[in-house]
């Protein structure tokens, strides 16, 4: 069903944080993480994020001008980051990314990397290029733990695929970085190890349950 205010949408899709737009362009996520922002409010900074529809990458880029028009040399950088896994609509996330090239600001991209999982082939080779950064939700050393805290449709599966999402941005030059949430009772420590073993730059994120 259509939203009766055409624009919601759009507007819940681009919103401000700091000194970054992020780029909300879906509620479909494949993890039902233990820790997920979602289970506790709809909103971040105020701004209802739960998309009624999800908006074409034309309407999210006309919000994206919006919205840069008013806020020159404020803004530095773009996020895809929302209420649901970006990649759940590939081809949309790669053409808004195409149109915010004319802005020449950074755009990242936050994902569970299971879009090979949801595609059925590696789809890195495809988003080589049009993202200057990924951050890849590990958040976890092993497949059982992982499975316990985001809950994977994909279930024991799931781990296994983001290392390989990661090995697979490293094959093709496509700059990406593991992310764990620090959770009571998570081995970081054992996190660290994993990433050093195979190479992959890690960040560990604070948990924020009311926002990012």
């Amino acid at each position: 069903m259509k939203s009766a205010h055409p624009n919601e949408n759009a507007e819940k899709s681009v919103y401000q944080l700091g000194q970054a737009l992020y780029l909300n362009i879906t509620n479909r996520c494949q993890n039902r993480c233990t820790f997920c922002i979602r289970d506790l409010t709809n909103e971040v900074s105020g701004v209802n994020l739960w998309l009624e529809e999800e908006p074409g990458p034309a309407d999210v880029l006309a919000e994206v001008e919006r919205k840069m028009e008013s806020r020159i040399g404020e803004i530095k950088e773009f996020v895809f980051c929302g209420f649901g896994e970006p990649l759940s609509r590939l081809e949309a996330a790669i053409a808004i990314a195409e149109g915010l090239k004319k802005y020449s600001l950074p755009v990242r991209l936050n994902t569970n990397g299971l879009a090979n999982l949801v595609y059925e082939r590696d789809v890195v080779p495809e988003i080589a290029g049009k993202f200057d950064q990924l951050s890849v939700s590990l958040n976890a050393p092993d497949a059982e733990e992982y499975e316990k805290l985001c809950r994977s449709i994909y279930g024991l599966e799931a781990f296994p695929a983001v290392l390989d999402f990661l090995e697979s941005c490293q094959k093709n030059e496509v700059p990406a970085t593991a992310t764990v949430v620090e959770r009571e009772g998570l081995d970081v420590e054992a996190c660290r190890t994993l990433a050093e073993s195979r190479g992959f730059p890690l960040r560990i994120r604070e948990y924020l349950p009311a926002g990012y």
